[in-house]
């Protein structure tokens, strides 16, 4: 009986650990296919829309995310380990962050650090239609 518990708990973390490293291929190919430019318009658009921005907080938002957007270009076609990558990607998170503080009101940034998980979701599903249309203009 115990055989059965370790060997089936063991099958259970391989089959996840699969899933989640067949989700991170299929993340990191839809952010290849995909320009730096592209990925920034999808945040600013994004959180333009959820933060209620000013026109010029919405252009310094543009400069902020294209900033970001390629310096993760780098990672993303880097070939790093993942371990690396996570390590990078997060450094850039937090120092967006602060870049970001700076621009919004407290309301705003307030708003920004609740949505952003949700932001992540939404910018995934846009990339993905963007990448459709693309196929289907070829």
């Amino acid at each position: 009986m115990k055989k059965s518990f370790v060997l089936l708990t063991l099958l259970i973390l391989a089959t996840q650990g699969a899933d989640l490293y067949a989700q991170n291929a299929a993340n990191m190919a839809l952010l290849e296919s995909t320009t730096p430019e592209e990925r920034s318009n999808i945040q600013t658009e994004l959180l333009t829309d959820k933060l209620m921005l000013a026109d010029s907080q919405k252009e310094q938002l543009g400069k902020v995310n294209l900033k970001y957007a390629e310096q993760m270009e780098e990672v993303i076609k880097g070939g790093a380990s993942k371990w690396t990558m996570y390590r990078t990607a997060k450094r850039f998170d937090k120092a967006k962050d602060e870049e970001l503080k700076a621009l919004f009101s407290s309301d705003q940034f307030s708003t920004y650090l609740s949505y952003k998980e949700q932001l992540k979701r939404d910018g995934k599903e846009q990339l993905l239609q963007l990448r459709e249309e693309k196929r289907k203009a070829e």
